[in-house]
């Protein structure tokens, strides 16, 4: 799968891979139908079971909530993307309702797909569910179509499997957007910062020595230059992350582990940390004005009394509860996901 990944990860911008990204949604939406009907077929099976054990309150297992809460951030990871998918839109004007439909269908994918699987399969110990079963497909049910004739699951999950390969084949190029956007920056300012340095030893100045019609090839915009979309980025630079998910992949095959790490050390920054920190700075300005407002003559009673009333202070407290929980999901899921990990690679006596 390499040659085929660096060739899509190769496409410059997200108007030219948004044809893969849409053939990508396509393929996933085929998984969960498939998925739907292993559900069906092992519904009657896992319901009796499921209940046998109790129901939900059984199956809730504490201490993996941790855990649980850094894949689901790890899920989450997409919302790095909303501002560079809302700038290469045709539209943006639509991307507020095309982004309320979106989190609230992923948000309903999430509670009924994973209570439905928890229903029908039972406690799901792998980070891809595809994954799971076909490693119990020997347990379920096959599906009865609809002349009385039983086709096996084990066909349907092998599909299931191909196709979800697939489309996670056509978004990584999506989710390497990300991070080329971090590491060109990188790039770019310690190109810079050479250039900067030879042009200082050769005692000339940055405008001295371009003659060119074009302002990319003379600021050193070697991304613009080459069509890329993004500062600093260039094919090495996208050769060598994808080499790097690769490598990582290898030294850490075990999925749901690595997820969780991911989940916990970049999830809760980029999710729960960075951008209420970002936010919180405007609150705070926009609550100090509205307990001040024009007058600095208010004594320290007044304003206490004035923070109280304000409806300003409802947002600083809850940028900073996100705050709070970020870290606190950070620190202990990334210990958590730290002693998993160990454990897997630790040999059993």
């Amino acid at each position: 799968l390499l040659p085929p990944t660096l060739a899509l990860s190769f496409l410059p911008n997200l108007k030219v891979l948004a044809p893969a990204i849409g053939f990508a949604t396509v393929l996933m939406f085929m998984t969960f139908g498939l998925i739907g009907v292993v559900i069906g077929s092992n519904w009657s099976i896992g319901i009796s079971e499921w209940r046998e054990r109790g129901g939900f309150s059984e199956d809730v297992q504490w201490n993996l909530a941790p855990l649980a809460t850094c894949v689901i951030m790890y899920s989450l990871e997409g919302d790095q993307l909303i501002l560079p998918i809302e700038s290469a839109m045709e539209r943006p004007q639509e991307f507020a309702r095309a982004f309320t439909a979106s989190m609230v269908l992923i948000g309903v994918l999430f509670c009924s797909f994973g209570s439905l699987c928890v229903v029908a399969f039972g406690h799901v110990d792998d980070g891809s569910l595809p994954a799971y079963l076909l490693d119990h497909n020997s347990e379920l049910a096959d599906f009865k179509a609809g002349g009385g004739n039983a086709i096996s699951t084990l066909q349907i999950v092998l599909v299931a499997n191909i196709i979800v390969s697939l489309s996670l084949l056509f978004a990584y190029p999506l989710q390497l957007f990300p991070a080329l956007g971090l590491t060109g920056q990188i790039v770019a300012r310690h190109q810079k910062a050479n250039r900067e340095e030879q042009m200082k030893g050769e005692g000339t100045k940055e405008g001295d020595v371009c003659i060119s019609m074009d302002d990319d090839e003379c600021s050193g915009n070697e991304a613009a230059v080459s069509g890329m979309a993004l500062e600093g980025d260039s094919l090495f630079l996208r050769f060598v992350l994808v080499m790097i998910t690769y490598l990582i992949a290898m030294i850490v095959p075990h999925l749901q582990q690595l997820i969780a790490l991911a989940g916990a050390i970049t999830g809760a920054a980029t999710s729960l940390i960075i951008p209420p920190t970002l936010a919180l700075r405007f609150a705070i300005a926009d609550f100090l004005l509205d307990v001040k407002g024009n007058d600095e003559s208010r004594t320290w009673g007044s304003l206490f009394l004035g923070a109280l009333e304000s409806k300003k202070s409802r947002f600083v407290l809850f940028h900073v509860v996100l705050i709070v929980t970020g870290w606190f999901y950070g620190i202990f899921g990334t210990i958590s996901s730290v002693k998993d990990l160990i454990d897997v690679y630790r040999p059993s006596n």
